[in-house]
């Protein structure tokens, strides 16, 4: 574990992200904790559900349904509904779109 002064972390940035590499790096200001730097390898151990992806929650489908009610059913395939709608504008909004890879260039 490491600890960086606010002034320190904004002076070496790039030592601050050697050293998360190693484990979280603690940034303080005015001698009080305030920030904690760490790799997105070490945030993923603490946060796994937030990094499932697409394919687990539909294999998890039938465990969410478990216990629910008919209501609670039908209220989450309208939230679900709604979440698949919002992706598939996104899919066809320019400015979350890339221009195609121009394979000769490499």
């Amino acid at each position: 574990m490491h600890t960086m002064t606010s002034r320190e972390f904004n002076q070496q940035t790039s030592r601050a992200k050697l050293l998360a590499k190693e484990g979280p790096v603690f940034i303080t200001e005015r001698g009080e904790p305030a920030f904690v730097l760490m790799s997105v390898e070490e945030y993923r151990k603490d946060h796994p559900q937030l990094f499932r992806s697409a394919l687990e929650l539909f294999a998890d489908m039938p465990n969410i349904y478990a216990g629910m009610n008919e209501e609670d059913m039908d209220t989450f395939d309208q939230s679900f509904e709604e979440i698949l709608r919002q992706v598939r504008e996104d899919a066809n909004d320019p400015k979350y779109s890339r221009p195609p890879l121009d394979l000769e260039e490499f």
